[in-house]
């Protein structure tokens, strides 16, 4: 009886020696999108049934031309819907992986915010180093997370899509409006010429008091 034991436990740890160390430790990440989050990307994106400069549909790439070739081509919402999932299946893949490298737990609000801020920037903040990915494996929350994702844009001006879905990442808010708790201070230190780094962006609810004293 002792001998068939031994030989159990024997079979078993040759067993677990065989699963790969990656298997032994926390599952990989495996969301999706969700609707609530589609549903304000294209509300953002607006639709286009005909190509405009090489995009169509729900802003993805026209399969049919390239930026020389722009008209003539027409996608009806339920294909644009169906080129539109497919894109964000291939993001959804990106974030859960670096969310899995990195050992990070993401609610749905923030896997959905990374996926929309990819969809449009693209997936290469979650490569190398940077002020947003370090923002992200930090768990960074309020004015500090807020800075870091609109300042990625070197154009202030379309620091709206990142404030959308900085209070979906922050808050678990579903919404294409400019959330009202956040807002941006241009601080003009140049005499007027224009510099993005001169913004910063407060979120005013989550207890930070904003203090900013005119030059004498």
């Amino acid at each position: 009886m002792k001998k068939r034991i031994v030989c159990v436990l024997l079979t078993l740890i040759m067993l677990v020696s065989l699963v790969p160390a990656a298997a032994l430790t926390a599952s990989a990440a495996t969301r999706t999108t969700s609707e609530a989050a589609i549903t304000v990307l294209k509300q953002m994106e607006g639709y286009s049934k005909n190509c405009e400069n090489g995009f169509i549909g729900y802003g993805t790439k026209c399969p049919e031309c390239n930026l020389k070739e722009t008209e003539g081509h027409i996608m009806y919402e339920k294909e644009a819907d169906k080129q539109l999932r497919a894109v964000l299946k291939d993001l959804d893949s990106s974030v859960n992986s670096f969310a899995t490298k990195n050992g990070l737990g993401l609610t749905q609000g923030q896997h959905d915010a990374l996926v929309l801020f990819s969809f449009e920037n693209g997936t290469a903040w979650t490569n190398g180093t940077g002020e947003f990915q370090s923002a992200v494996k930090s768990g960074a929350t309020g004015s500090k997370f807020l800075n870091a994702i609109c300042l990625w844009d070197s154009n202030a001006g379309d620091d709206y899509r990142r404030m959308v879905e900085a209070n979906m990442y922050l808050n678990g808010t579903y919404s294409s409006s400019e959330p009202a708790r956040f807002v941006r201070v241009y601080f003009d230190a140049n005499g007027g010429k224009y510099s993005a780094n001169q913004y910063q962006y407060f979120d005013v609810a989550a207890s930070q008091q904003i203090t900013v004293t005119a030059s004498k």
